[in-house]
């Protein structure tokens, strides 16, 4: 179902969300395991090795079947939420498509049988995020490249310049990542709240 469309900073967006009782449920773990270093050198009876790092990652798959009152069953998919449920709860889900897409990320979940509430944190950052440019390697090649510019032409009280306005940009946009931020989560409460 389609809820409120708001904005949150400049971005435009609308939040949806399906009720329904869960009808069934899948919960896959998958470790990811990497491993590096370890080798040597040996030279007349001398030699070291390198130390070797093990790193892992667990990553949670849940699957829940919401049946919907009209007999309809939705299955969402999730990643890294580790929701928890049984079947025969009563589960709201919701996500957020930004205006011009199609597509939005799960935001929030509420199992309304037992009361608990989850939310997507990083999708909730990436709606928020206010920046004029936002892909990161793009950002801070466009700020070399503009350091760069300035310094050709001032040398250094220009490059001052620069350095100073990229660092007060950044402590702005943060403030008003944070302030759309408290909007998105505020409206996502709001329409849990409503629904117990």
């Amino acid at each position: 179902m389609q809820g409120e469309t708001f904005s949150a900073g400049k971005n435009r967006m609308t939040i949806y969300y399906d009720r329904g009782r869960v009808a069934g449920k899948d919960k896959n773990i998958e470790t990811r395991v990497s491993g590096s270093g370890g080798g040597g050198y040996s030279y007349q009876g001398t030699g070291g090795s390198a130390p070797i790092s093990i790193t892992s990652t667990t990553i949670i798959h849940d699957k829940i079947y919401l049946q919907k009152d009209d007999g309809k069953e939705r299955a969402v998919e999730l990643t890294n939420w580790d929701v928890a449920c049984r079947e025969g709860n009563d589960m709201l889900v919701t996500w957020i498509i930004p205006e011009g897409k199609e597509k939005g990320s799960y935001v929030g979940i509420k199992n309304i049988t037992n009361g608990s509430e989850l939310f997507n944190d990083d999708a909730i950052r990436d709606l928020a995020n206010q920046d004029f440019i936002k892909n990161k390697a793009l950002k801070y090649f466009t700020l070399i490249a503009a350091l760069f510019l300035l310094y050709s032409i001032g040398k250094g009280i220009m490059l001052f310049i620069g350095i100073a306005g990229f660092i007060a940009y950044e402590i702005y946009i943060r403030n008003k990542n944070k302030e759309a931020g408290w909007v998105i989560r505020n409206y996502l409460k709001q329409l849990l709240d409503a629904n117990n």
